[in-house]
């Protein structure tokens, strides 16, 4: 549900910000959002893979990718820019971290942070993609088959000869000089020639037992398979059995540091014990599987606690679990053991508010709330809200409302007690859920998902029903009430497939208000001092005049955009989109000025889900589908009424101005006074490509020199930020 979050409290607020400008056009510059520190679900998602570079840790789930930079104590997502589909494992060349996805292969350098797409070779029907690095070859294996790529993903070219099981394998791995290791389920292979072509080798075990996982280091090679582990330096001269235990045969998960092997044993779960549990252990070798000490033991159940990754440098190690398990660490080689779950699993926000300087996310297990920006968050204890689903958050008088699907919460006091508040259909199991509610000034709004309507003026301690929504419903086609709004004395209901509905009698009748609309399909209707606004599955539509008819307002919008939610500060309109491809959905957020067009300020944020717009009085906040909350300066986003005056370079205290010659670009800055000043080159994409200056200028002009042998002929941005100064040129540069 798209849930109101323009409120009376937030209205009309003015702030001092900067507008950018570009010879006489408004510009954006997209300016990173950041990340909130959360917040933190209490459930944590299997982990997938692990992989190191130098002091960096990368982690992936089927939630996102982490990074810690203290040794695994804690994670950041550095997912920002993938699309919103579910990680499957990673490779490392270089700089390059390499990670497949659900939706497609992507890269990022560890230095810039921005994560780009891989042409895939067949990504037709790529639904098994995984990625793997030999060297500074780039393998990719699919259901296709396997293909290999020296340009780091540039060409691609199969690499499936002797690979009888091509479409089946599960990892490849370097081994000495260009020899390339590959398995599949029971099937072990080596290549001589960096994967052009490949022979099968002797299974580590006898008969048909399932290879698990296989890892090297240096000329020795280590097999976990389900008859246990076992070691070779010539697979076709035999293998060794190293198994810990006798009792332990199922080894899942294996990895090898110096002289130092971990290994996870695993219960064999069958129908007989998956009912029960069974003991699953962590055993250590220091001296190449010679002799084994038992570091870790847990009864986990087949949905349990559950190791499948293990990761070993130095006496650091790391244990990724299935189920509720997320990560395990130890730092001296197994004896003690502590969760490392800090930041891993981010919230899946349902909804975002700022009330009273206070930021709340309401997500599928409960409502957080943070006093810090989003720095820290803290989660509101009462039981009554844990794993509601809270889907909206606003305010009357002195108390906070919380909006759950059947549910509606308040309280005076945030982070003590809440209480219950019944609606009229929270104790029958088959009533109708209430779908969304909203507050106009002392009256509570609450919709019900089949068109049913209520209103409170005691803050819910009495109800009055009004008049359901007219019409006939059948397969696709619902009453549910998604927005609500009050506009004088006009009552406008949006629902879920049937369009808007417009009643001039309280509610005691309602008229279908959808003359215009191109969709109804509506996910988000909002009360802005030009009108009406609503959101539909093609596009945005205004009406001024209460809801009789309504224009489409969609210059700037890609077509078949889907709006889930709207929110309004000042005279800027900002629209949470959402688009379909391949099997994920891919959002955008848009700001619209009056009589103007859209403008997409996603940035590094998309193409995520948004879910959830908010206003502080200088930041917006977003709340997204699997990724928390992120944030940006309103400055920077948003025209709020009553800037400011500007310091144009007209007023002659600051010019600035760039001349391209022969490969170099001199840019010359003048100040009538001292001046704190910065000065970048961005491309038209909003990314910085060169800082130029940062520091204190004197009064005076002075010339800075630029060699751009880096960058491709095109247009730049020019900007020059400091006091009482934004400016923004275009900049050609030429070969």
């Amino acid at each position: 549900m798209g849930a109101l979050l323009f409120t009376p409290e937030t209205a009309g607020i003015a702030i001092p910000f900067a507008v950018v400008i570009l010879l006489s056009m408004a510009v954006d510059l997209f300016p990173e959002w950041k990340q909130a520190g959360g917040p933190i679900e209490p459930q944590r998602f299997g982990i997938l893979s692990i992989i190191s570079r130098g002091n960096d840790l990368y982690l992936g789930n089927a939630d996102g990718i982490f990074r810690s930079m203290d040794d695994g104590r804690s994670w950041k997502s550095v997912a920002a820019g993938l699309w919103n589909c579910s990680f499957r494992n990673f490779a490392l060349i270089g700089n390059t971290i390499y990670a497949a996805m659900s939706c497609g292969l992507y890269a990022v350098e560890i230095e810039n942070g921005e994560w780009r797409t891989i042409d895939e070779p067949d990504p037709v029907a790529s639904y098994s993609r995984q990625v793997f690095s030999a060297g500074n070859d780039l393998f990719f294996a699919a259901n296709r088959g396997v293909f290999r790529s020296g340009d780091r993903g540039g060409t691609w070219s199969p690499s499936n000869s002797g690979l009888d099981d091509s479409s089946f394998i599960r990892k490849i791995i370097p081994y000495t000089g260009d020899r390339v290791l590959a398995h599949s389920s029971y099937r072990l292979y080596l290549s001589a020639d960096r994967g052009a072509s490949w022979n099968e080798q002797n299974p580590p075990a006898t008969g048909q037992a399932l290879l698990n996982m296989v890892t090297t280091m240096g000329d020795m090679i280590v097999a976990a398979t389900e008859a246990g582990l076992f070691t070779t330096t010539d697979p076709a001269a035999g293998w060794m059995d190293i198994t810990p235990h006798a009792d332990d045969t199922v080894i899942s998960c294996v990895d090898i540091h110096g002289s130092a092997i971990i290994a996870v044993a695993s219960p064999a779960f069958s129908p007989r014990v998956s009912l029960g549990t069974v003991v699953q252990k962590c055993y250590l070798s220091k001296d190449y599987g010679n002799s084994w000490e038992t570091v870790h033991q847990a009864e986990v159940n087949p949905s349990g606690r559950y190791l499948t990754i293990i990761y070993l440098k130095d006496s650091t190690v790391l244990a990724g679990a299935t189920g509720s398990g997320g990560v395990l660490r130890s730092t001296d080689l197994g004896a003690t053991w502590d969760n490392a779950d800090s930041g891993i699993v981010i919230s899946s926000i349902k909804s975002c508010a700022v009330i009273d300087n206070t930021v709340f996310a309401g997500s599928w297990s409960g409502l957080y709330f943070s006093f810090d920006n989003g720095s820290s968050w803290q989660k509101a204890a009462d039981t009554l809200l844990k794993n509601s689903g809270i889907l909206s958050i606003m305010k009357l008088g002195p108390a906070v409302f919380a909006g759950a699907y059947r549910s509606l919460f308040s309280t005076s006091d945030i982070g003590g007690s809440w209480h219950s508040i019944a609606i009229p259909t929270d104790d029958a199991s088959n009533s109708p859920g209430a779908s969304c509610f909203t507050i106009a000034d002392t009256t509570i709004l609450l919709g019900m998902d089949n068109g049913q309507m209520y209103t409170s003026i005691d803050r819910g301690t009495s109800w009055h029903e009004l008049a359901t929504i007219p019409g006939n419903t059948g397969q696709g086609i619902t009453r549910k009430i998604v927005s609500m709004v009050i506009d004088d004395t006009v009552l406008l209901a949006a629902t879920a497939s049937m369009g808007i509905f417009r009643s001039i009698d309280n509610g005691v009748s309602w008229q279908p208000a959808n003359y215009g609309l191109a969709n109804l399909y509506i996910g988000a209707l909002l009360l802005v001092e030009s009108g009406l606004i609503t959101g539909t599955q093609q596009g945005a539509f205004l009406s001024t005049d209460k809801g009789l008819r309504w224009r489409a307002i969609n210059a700037g919008l890609p077509p078949d955009l889907k709006i889930t939610a709207l929110a309004a500060r000042g005279s800027s309109v900002f629209a949470a989109t959402k688009r379909y491809s391949t099997d994920t959905a891919v959002g955008s957020i848009y700001r619209f000025e009056a009589d103007s067009q859209w403008s997409d300020i996603s940035g590094n944020l998309s193409p995520q889900t948004v879910t959830s717009i908010a206003f502080s009085d200088s930041l917006v906040f977003v709340g997204t589908d699997r990724r928390g909350v992120y944030y940006q300066p309103l400055s920077e986003v948003a025209s709020i009424d009553s800037p400011r005056k500007r310091v144009y370079c007209t007023e002659s205290r600051f010019r600035l101005g760039c001349i391209f010659n022969r490969g170099i670009l001199t840019t010359t800055v003048t100040a009538w006074k001292t001046s704190t000043l910065s000065l970048s080159l961005y491309s038209l994409s909003g990314k910085k490509v060169a800082s130029i200056f940062n520091g204190t200028m004197n009064r005076g002009t002075r010339c800075f020199h630029s060699g751009t042998g880096s960058l491709s002929p095109g247009i730049y941005l020019m900007s020059l930020k400091g006091d009482n100064v934004d400016e923004v040129i275009k900049v050609r540069l030429d070969r």
